[in-house]
């Protein structure tokens, strides 16, 4: 025991059986005990009101309490202590009540003496404060959960406060727009022999910027969507999907020269639909940013490394991609990653890739919103997965992203 002296409340009224536990407990020397005997229930209760105890050694039968009444008595004095039940040779039954109702044990009293006494009431004083420590652990982990759902809720409902916010804003800005933008073509069509060519270049203007703010709140829409949609998983292939927005973009563009490598057959765990739209931005943005180069190259795959090996594991990956040989790396946790050899951006700058209207180059580089990125690293999010970036200035950009 840790503690030196444990302090004994013994509520005997037979002076032999008393007499003979004190005896006991006398002779141990390990362990000091200091005992406290009464031979009543309320001199018990005056005694638990005066002075601490460690333990109430407890006989169920005594001059003024009889039976389980008396522990229950007792127990609603003492309920933080533990408390052990002495019994007779006919009151077995009752001990074992007793116990059920709370009491940490039960002791015969022709065997409460020697090492069995000392035994039983070291065990019961440990099982009564390992009972309490436990309890204490529940009421915190209670509360813990408690306001975890609470601040769950709060946030649920802020999100969606949000979402709706976000929802209506764009639904409500795109109807003047398209009237601004219905109008201004009408005015360009049937109206532009009376305008002199500072008004055709205003004329110009406007439409280019009803343009940009329809690309903006249509992005906006998206993003607001992504929260929205119910996360139905299914055996998705990245690859089909990858090779189909290829596909749609070749024929948007027929003379670039972009060559692609696109790794056959990777299949994940997921919402197709969402998927989809991250791949899109994905693609569209390796698209983009490699329009300056004379032949691009833009690359789908997948490897098993960590974060931290992933440089050396990407050239293992591209030469996979560009031979007929088959050597998978060590398997490890999948990362997935769309590359190019496009502009690039400055790692300086990484901590804003994601972040809703940040661009790392100018709209008179590259066109955009700065909302697409943002909207992938929700998808990823609601994967419970992780997306990042490494790139060179000049020498293109890699996106890395795993899924749970």
């Amino acid at each position: 025991m840790s503690q030196e002296l444990i302090k004994v409340l013994l509520v005997e009224d037979n002076p032999g059986d008393a007499f003979l536990i004190q005896e006991s407990l006398k002779k141990r020397h390990k362990t000091k005990f200091k005992v406290t005997q009464v031979e009543r229930l309320k001199d018990a209760f005056s005694c638990l009101e005066s002075d601490q105890f460690d333990l109430v050694l407890l006989d169920l039968f005594l001059l003024d309490s009889q039976g389980l009444n008396t522990f229950t008595e007792i127990s609603l004095k003492a309920n933080h202590l533990p408390i052990v039940v002495l019994t007779g040779l006919n009151d077995e039954e009752m001990a074992i009540q007793a116990v059920r109702l709370g009491a940490q044990d039960y002791l015969k009293k022709e065997l409460a003496m020697g090492e069995v006494l000392i035994y039983s009431l070291c065990y019961a004083i440990e099982r009564k404060r390992t009972q309490e420590q436990l309890k204490q652990q529940k009421i915190q982990l209670e509360t813990t959960n408690a306001e975890l759902k609470k601040r769950t809720k709060q946030l649920e409902i802020l999100n969606d406060e949000l979402e709706a916010f976000s929802y209506t804003v764009s639904h409500d800005l795109r109807s003047p727009l398209l009237s601004i933008d219905g109008f201004s073509f009408f005015l360009e069509k049937e109206h532009s022999e009376s305008l002199n060519s500072q008004g055709k270049s205003y004329l110009k203007r406007i439409r280019q910027a009803v343009s940009r703010m329809d690309k903006l709140i249509i992005n906006l829409l998206e993003l607001s969507r992504v929260q929205q949609i119910e996360m139905c998983i299914t055996e998705v292939n990245l690859s089909e999907i990858v090779q189909t927005l290829f596909k749609d973009l070749k024929q948007q563009d027929t003379q670039r020269k972009v060559k692609l490598k696109i790794a056959p057959n990777v299949t994940v765990q997921g919402n197709k639909q969402l998927l989809k739209i991250a791949l899109e931005n994905l693609i569209s943005n390796a698209w983009k940013y490699t329009a300056q180069e004379e032949v691009a190259t833009i690359q789908f795959g997948v490897l098993f490394a960590s974060e931290q090996n992933i440089d050396s594991h990407l050239e293992i990956e591209k030469k996979r991609l560009n031979s007929e040989i088959d050597f998978s790396p060590i398997r490890q946790t999948p990362i997935y990653f769309i590359g190019d050899n496009g502009v690039g951006f400055d790692m300086y700058q990484a901590d804003k890739l994601f972040t809703p209207f940040q661009r790392l180059h100018s709209a008179g580089e590259f066109q955009g919103t700065g909302i697409g990125l943002a909207t992938v690293q929700r998808i990823i999010h609601r994967h419970q997965g992780k997306i990042w970036a490494k790139s060179t200035q000049g020498k293109g950009a890699t996106f890395y992203f795993t899924l749970s």
